[in-house]
């Protein structure tokens, strides 16, 4: 039991679990219950389909949980479960050479957005003060060693906003829990800096375009794309 607790992908597991009660509503408790147990089916399906394999599905856990988070709140069981679909077949079947390209839960919530116009709502952190928001920086900084890319998205991205988002719990959540998926971004320091620098520039850069009413994912995308040819 307690070596399962140094994985980090549990520890991670368990801080989202945490945040997610500290925002909860009884009326959003269908987001948790059908991301999480939609993206655990499909993780386990793409994996059976492509593999006939069958394994403990801790990231598809905690893709439900970042879906369960970030997605809109208006969105109907069926939505929600064809995001989560998407997600892992991203994870599953999108790959190069073996290799991830995109983060999954991005690719889930950004395509969900486009097919049903439904624009991520990060209504379970956007409430939150930025301490709670911190722990997934455990994981993230300390046991992932992603602080490369944390650090220089978020000092890339208040540059060039004017500081407007230094406190953002938007913006603090997803430089410490999307951003720094690990099969998806880069571990080597130096290319930690340069992903981040990018992901940050292509947010406020796609700021300026009205269609996109949520810059972060689509920016985290673009970001996974120059991680991948770029390496």
């Amino acid at each position: 039991m307690f070596s399962l607790l140094r994985i980090p992908k549990i520890q991670l597991a368990l801080i989202l679990l945490i945040i997610y009660a500290l925002a909860f509503k009884l009326s959003y408790l269908n987001l948790l219950l059908i991301s999480v147990g939609f993206t655990i089916f499909f993780d386990l399906l793409c994996a059976y389909v492509k593999s006939r394999t069958f394994f403990i599905p801790w990231a598809g856990l905690v893709t439900g949980l970042i879906i369960a988070l970030v997605i809109n709140p208006n969105a109907l069981w069926y939505q929600v479960a064809i995001i989560c679909a998407l997600a892992m077949a991203s994870k599953n079947f999108l790959r190069i050479g073996g290799k991830h390209i995109f983060n999954p839960a991005a690719v889930g919530l950004f395509l969900g957005g486009v097919i049903f116009n439904l624009p991520a709502g990060w209504w379970g952190v956007s409430s939150q003060t930025v301490f709670i928001l911190l722990l997934p920086g455990f994981v993230s900084f300390y046991r992932m060693k992603r602080f490369g890319s944390i650090l220089s998205f978020l000092v890339v991205y208040n540059l060039l906003s004017g500081f407007k988002i230094l406190l953002d719990p938007t913006a603090i959540f997803f430089a410490l829990v999307m951003l720094p998926e690990p099969m998806t971004s880069p571990f080597n320091l130096k290319k930690q800096v340069f992903f981040g620098s990018i992901v940050a520039a292509a947010a406020l850069i796609l700021s300026y375009f009205p269609v996109f009413t949520d810059v972060l994912i689509p920016a985290l995308l673009l970001g996974n794309v120059f991680n991948f040819f770029f390496k």
